[in-house]
C-alpha cells in the first residue's frame, strides 16, 4: 500500500533523527552543573541507555537548576523516552500513522526543549 510505503520511509528517517537527538542529549546532561553521564550510544546498549535516562528524569530536582531549566531537562529527557517507545512500537506493530505523527511530535518537543537548555547551559 503506498500510504504504509511513505509512513515507512518517515519513520525511518524519525529514527535516524531520534539517534541523532539522543547525542545532543548526551552532551547537554554532561553540562549540567552535577555532569549526568548517560550510555554514550544508546544503540550499543539500548536498555541501559533508557535507565539511565530515567535515572537522570530522577535526578533533576537534584541538581543547581532553575525551575524553568529543570522543566525543560526533564521535558527533553521526557520526550526522548516517548520517541524511542513510539519507535519501537512501530518496529513491534507496524508504521501506523498517529505512531509516526506521534514520534514526530515528541521530536519536535524534544527539539524546543534541547534549545532552551542548550542556550541557558552554554
Amino acid at each position: 500500500m503506498m500510504d504504509q510505503a511513505i509512513t515507512r520511509k518517515q519513520f525511518q528517517a524519525l529514527v535516524a533523527e531520534l539517534d541523532g537527538t539522543y547525542r545532543v542529549m548526551y552532551e547537554l546532561l554532561a553540562k549540567m552543573p552535577i555532569p549526568m553521564l548517560i550510555v554514550e550510544h544508546q544503540g550499543d546498549n539500548p536498555i541501559e541507555a533508557i535507565r539511565t535516562l530515567a535515572r537522570a528524569h530522577e535526578l533533576v530536582d537534584m541538581e543547581e537548576l532553575d525551575e524553568p531549566l529543570a522543566v525543560q531537562v526533564r521535558a527533553m529527557i521526557a520526550d526522548w523516552l516517548t520517541g524511542y517507545e513510539l519507535a519501537v512500537a512501530v518496529e513491534t506493530y507496524g508504521p501506523a500513522l498517529h505512531r509516526v505523527i506521534g514520534l514526530k511530535a515528541a521530536l519536535a518537543r524534544f527539539n524546543v526543549s534541547a534549545y532552551y537548555v542548550a542556550s541557558r547551559l552554554g
